[in-house]
């Protein structure tokens, strides 16, 4: 049955007495009280990619202290300095806090560094040095190159070969993860290695990394014994390290991922862990996602501290937690209190709650029925000496024949074509319509400039070894359809191997062999060409009236000028009711590829997508979006005592008594929870009043950049 309980505690006395603070070294012989020392200040190993550190000072002149205790710079400083309660550099130093209920809690655990002595005036002499928690050895050794998975059996777990190639991410996008179902490791610690990104079989076997499986490799290659810190079971990373799977509806966002979110693997960037501390790699892999890490501190329950590696969500609500402060006015009550200052600031000059991406423009492979781009006079090809005066090597030839019987253009811009069926220079512009505006939108979408070829000459289309072909050039002499024009499929067309060049300055090419009228094309591979020797007389066949006159046609790649006009809109949990958009120069990471249904490689009856990066530029929007929709809410928080009742990780949700809200996000939609502040550092101040410091930070870190994406497909 339902039942209620309620608990009213005490109030506390107003006066508690400090936690008592011993320093214990480790000098070799196990861990001593250190008696002279002092530990001034802890700081927390912070949210990142650095250890912890505390600060410590010998207590000189301390009366209740040992008759052999040093009481001078020169006894401590040097790194010869030796004798009874000198701490020696690399010593393991140990912090705990004994509380008034008479608890104890480990408060650092790590190694001596950096002395620093201090001599003000005569007799005034202080010597403090620092030390880093135990985090700080797992930066000592960075990973080397990349373990690469034997191609002879890719799918034996542990036929690994250690190399110095670069252990780097999916190259350009490409995947070079092995495969499935083997993985390396024992028990639930298993990893991928890398395995060769050329190496292509039918099914492919090559993977992704997404970032689980990139952080596991990081981890169980940098730190394989767990000697100095440890981790826990890694199969929790599968299940963590996701992100919000979008709905498709701009005013629907799902940001703390609810146990009925629907969520996503996140595709790992391309980057180079090669030479990196285990800890630094993974933090460089998680933290553009919305995730920190951190090396948490406990106690083995014999007395011994602990330490293990934790990965943890910048954007969930697993560990919430509040601060209390009394109203103005009212009787101090410890108990309702236990912060004493507080310097917050909420920052929503910068907000972006309106994304769109500028992703590269849409890139059209095509077959394009090319025009002369010169004049041509019937005696041009009259004579022998006439034809002469286009050969390069003849001595005749003049430099204002440089173009002529050599440039065939689309003429997309309508700066001149020759056309043979009025005779004369035509400026009628080049439709790319079928190509570029297969939809007729009207008005197009596209501007009248020049298109050179794009793609560095290769096509979409891939040939029997799923390779991209190059750009192809064909010849025919019974083509009847218009020129300049997108091809209309009609036309015996024989390929043009070699003797021509394309064009970089607009869409055709130039002729690029001496004499145009000994133009050698290659033989046809089949019957019924049009030049069944191979050679192409470009002048006479041309300019003599009687000549069957030949027309080319270009397969090659073209850039569209619309991209897929991706947008993540403002949400009603913006903080501002304005729309305040922001530009993603993403131009480099997300493509679109069609086969036009023109090209002479398309089979199909419509346009044929290789590559469609929409989907994954809207999930960038989206989490770029809930990066900058809120401002940033950031401060600093002081409690007047020793506390780890915060950590790093925790939420701050609220003040209470004072009423106030932590809460960044204007109101929680379908899916989406509350967003509060993370706690991204914790310091205790230990000299003189004790007191606990928390640094609170709200910013979520953008997706990280995806260089590239490599495709492999082959067209049915």
């Amino acid at each position: 049955m339902p039942g209620s309980i309620f608990y009213n505690p005490p109030s506390v006395p107003l006066a508690r007495p400090s936690a008592i603070i011993f320093v214990l070294v480790d000098g070799g012989a196990g861990f001593q009280l250190a008696s002279n020392v002092r530990c001034l200040q802890i700081q927390a190993a912070p949210d990142g990619s650095k250890p912890g550190s505390a600060r410590f000072r010998y207590a000189f002149g301390d009366p209740y202290g040992y008759a052999g205790d040093p009481q001078r710079i020169e006894q401590v400083l040097g790194y010869d300095a030796i004798g009874l309660n000198v701490v020696p550099q690399d010593a393991e130093i140990m912090v705990v806090a004994m509380f008034d209920d008479g608890s104890t809690q480990t408060m650092f655990d790590g190694y001596v560094q950096t002395p620093q002595g201090d001599l003000a005036a005569p007799g005034t002499e202080t010597v403090s040095f620092i030390a880093l928690d135990r985090s700080v050895r797992e930066y000592d050794t960075p990973l080397t190159g990349a373990l690469m998975r034997g191609a002879d059996q890719p799918n034996k777990a542990g036929n690994d070969v250690p190399t110095d190639l670069p252990a780097r991410f999916n190259p350009d996008g490409n995947a070079n993860a092995s495969p499935e179902g083997a993985d390396s490791g024992t028990g639930t610690n298993t990893y991928p290695t890398f395995f060769d990104t050329l190496v292509v079989r039918s099914p492919d076997i090559r993977r992704i990394w997404t970032l689980s499986m990139a952080v596991k490799y990081c981890i169980c290659q940098g730190n394989p014994d767990q000697y100095y810190t440890g981790y826990d079971d890694l199969s929790y990373l599968d299940a963590l390290l996701l992100a919000p799977k979008g709905s498709g509806a701009d005013d629907v966002g799902v940001i703390n991922l609810a146990s009925t979110a629907p969520t996503e693997d996140i595709e790992c960037q391309d980057v180079d862990v090669t030479g990196m501390a285990w800890p630094l790699a993974v933090h460089r892999l998680v933290s553009p996602h919305g995730f920190g890490t951190q090396f948490v501190l406990s106690d083995d329950g014999s007395g011994n501290p602990s330490w293990t590696f934790k990965i943890f969500r910048k954007d969930d609500n697993l560990s919430i937690k509040s601060l209390m402060l009394q109203p103005e006015g009212s009787d101090l009550d410890p108990g309702a209190s236990n912060i004493n200052a507080l310097g917050l600031s909420r920052d929503t000059t910068d907000i972006a709650n309106r994304i769109a991406i500028d992703a590269a423009p849409y890139r059209w492979e095509g077959s394009f029925v090319l025009a002369p781009g010169f004049p041509i006079s019937a005696g041009d090809g009259a004579s022998a000496s006439s034809i002469k005066a286009f050969d390069r090597s003849d001595p005749s030839f003049s430099t204002t024949n440089h173009d002529k019987y050599r440039l065939y253009v689309f003429d997309e811009t309508g700066e001149g074509h020759w056309s043979f069926d009025s005779s004369s220079l035509s400026t009628t512009v080049g439709d790319l319509s079928p190509v570029l505006n297969p939809d007729g939108d009207d008005p197009p979408t596209f501007a009248c400039r020049r298109r050179p070829p794009s793609n560095g000459g290769k096509l979409l289309s891939l040939d029997p070894n799923r390779k991209p072909l190059q750009a192809r050039l064909a010849i025919s002499t019974n083509y009847a359809g218009s020129s300049p024009a997108c091809w209309d499929g009609s036309g015996t067309w024989q390929s043009v191997v070699g003797g021509f060049d394309l064009l970089n300055d607009r869409l055709g090419i130039w002729i690029n062999v001496p004499n145009p009228n000994g133009w050698n094309i290659g033989l046809p591979t089949a019957s019924g060409m049009p030049y069944p020797a191979g050679v192409v007389h470009g002048v006479e066949d041309q300019a003599n009236t009687g000549a069957k006159h030949f027309t080319l046609r270009l397969t090659c790649c073209i850039d569209a000028d619309q991209d897929g006009n991706v947008v993540a809109n403002r949400r009603a949990s913006s903080p501002t009711g304005y729309s305040v958009t922001r530009r993603v120069d993403a131009r480099d990471r997300f493509k679109t590829w069609k086969i036009a249904a023109n090209s002479e490689f398309n089979t199909t009856n419509g346009p044929v997508t290789i590559l469609d990066d929409t989907a994954e530029a809207q999930a960038h929007a989206d989490g770029v979006r809930r990066a900058e929709e809120a401002g940033t809410f950031a401060g600093n928080l002081t409690i007047p005592r020793l506390t780890t009742a915060y950590s790093v990780g925790d939420k701050i949700d609220q003040v209470i008594g004072r009423d106030l809200n932590f809460q960044m996000n204007a109101g929680t939609e379908s899916g989406e929870g509350p967003i509060f502040p993370t706690v991204v550092g914790v310091s205790w101040h230990l000299d003189g009043r004790q007191e606990t410091m928390l640094t609170l930070s709200d910013h979520r870190s953008e997706p990280a950049p995806r260089r590239g994406k490599g495709y492999v497909r082959e067209l049915g």
